[in-house]
């Protein structure tokens, strides 16, 4: 039997090829329902197979960086006509601008398509079968094919079977060909200490520290390091207005004061344009405290996902500023929903969640902030994945040194890193000292 094709038409093959690239729930529900034969173009097979082949084996999408190297893969194979070569570099770009846009009928669509293939399938085969009086084996291959369809369950793995995919990612990893899909912190030795070689993808993140301490400030210097090196951020305020935000970014990227911003306005607005050709995407958003809670943040992702930007960091400053979905009488549920809603949500975007609390009264008089030492409610300890205490001493503040402590972590060991800050500049971390002690050389 000859397969057909996608009835969709051009602009709505783009659309699914930009869920395959930038949507997991949308390659969850659709695995083995997208195949390249059913594209009528030929590149958009092409492009199909490589996103649809990088999903079966390693159960993500691939990072921006990644998808380059899959894509340079293709071209050195060849798997694009020489003439065509222009044309597929620009199909890979029309995609990704692609808004993504209803989801479900997307799905749907994607897998009435597949159920119609099955079922002919299926019949043409039961008529063979039947002719040769193979009975037995016709409910079968109709049953297979009437199951075709969206998997909407949460998505399954199967240990044992994924074990040769699971040694292929490594393999991959190990010799460059892949990059690890954590968020960069914008400084290699710290990436190296955290197990995703930056902010974890479906991970909390959470900085503790006294009020003044610099929480805030570490949230913009990991934001900014995650967009110059690519990634999509969203910046979410509770607390900081905007204006002041754009200020100490512009200070940062200009390493300029941020007093004598007015009349250094030419380095700070060059130095941003310098940064901004090739930088991810920053969308910065205030509220008034105590009034965004985890939905509004969800629709907030979901209005820029249907625009086509997929946010692969979000910092929201602070989780203890939010509401929750819904009110409780107890403050301690209220901060509990919260956090736990948030960490959902970096699940649901397969993205890294980076927020901030504040140290307990206890915490303020000790020298080192730990798990213990986190204001309201321990049960935030228990939802983050990774709780950074934010430490500085008398003798930090002269050398203008601050102590980043992993209080508490899911996947990581303790650890202490020194960096070296200025507040002048609005830059909480222009280096790395020492880890654990020891100077780095």
């Amino acid at each position: 039997m000859t397969t057909e094709v996608y009835e969709f038409g051009e602009d709505f093959e783009k659309l699914i090829l930009a869920y395959m690239l930038k949507d997991m729930s949308f390659c969850v529900r659709t695995e083995g329902l997208v195949k390249p034969q059913y594209f009528e173009s030929e590149l958009h097979a092409v492009l199909g197979d490589i996103a649809g082949n990088y999903f079966t084996t390693y159960k993500s999408i691939p990072s921006g960086a990644t998808l380059g190297i899959l894509l340079k893969d293709a071209l050195d194979k060849k798997r694009v006509r020489s003439e065509m070569k222009a044309d597929f570099i620009q199909l890979v770009k029309d995609v990704l601008k692609t808004p993504l846009t209803d989801l479900d009928f997307t799905v749907e669509s994607v897998a009435k398509f597949a159920r119609r293939q099955e079922m002919t399938a299926a019949i043409l085969k039961s008529a063979e079968l039947i002719e040769k009086g193979d009975y037995d084996k016709v409910e079968p291959i109709m049953q297979r094919a009437i199951l075709v369809g969206s998997n909407d369950d949460a998505m399954q793995y199967d240990f044992f079977a994924e074990r040769e995919n699971r040694a292929k990612y490594r393999e991959e990893v190990v010799a460059g060909r892949i990059k690890k899909d954590g968020i960069t912190t914008g400084h290699r030795k710290m990436d190296e200490l955290l197990y995703h070689g930056g902010w974890g993808r479906k991970e909390l993140t959470c900085f503790m520290g006294p009020a003044k301490a610099g929480k805030s400030m570490s949230l913009i210097q990991f934001g900014l390091n995650a967009v110059a090196a690519g990634y999509n951020v969203l910046y979410v305020s509770l607390e900081v207005a905007t204006k002041i935000i754009a200020d100490r970014l512009d200070a940062n990227i200009g390493q300029i004061e941020i007093n004598n911003l007015p009349m250094q306005m030419k380095k700070a607005s060059d130095a941003v344009a310098l940064v901004e050709s090739r930088a991810g995407i920053l969308k910065i958003h205030d509220f008034p405290t105590g009034t965004m809670s985890p939905n509004q943040l969800r629709r907030l992702i979901n209005r820029y996902k249907a625009q086509g930007i997929i946010f692969d960091m979000v910092c929201v400053d602070y989780a203890d500023l939010m509401a929750p979905n819904v009110y409780s009488n107890e403050p301690r549920e209220n901060s509990r929903t919260i956090y736990i809603d948030l960490r959902g949500i970096a699940s649901e975007f397969n993205l890294a969640l980076l927020t901030a609390t504040q140290t307990n009264r206890a915490g303020f008089k000790e020298a080192v902030g730990k798990m213990e030492n986190v204001s309201e409610d321990i049960n935030k300890v228990r939802t983050v994945d990774l709780l950074i205490s934010i430490n500085r001493d008398d003798e930090d503040k002269a050398n203008n040194t601050t102590r980043l402590y992993f209080a508490a972590s899911r996947n990581q060991g303790e650890a202490t890193i020194t960096i070296k800050t200025n507040n002048k500049m609005a830059r909480f971390m222009e280096s790395i000292v020492a880890i654990d002690g020891e100077p780095l050389k």
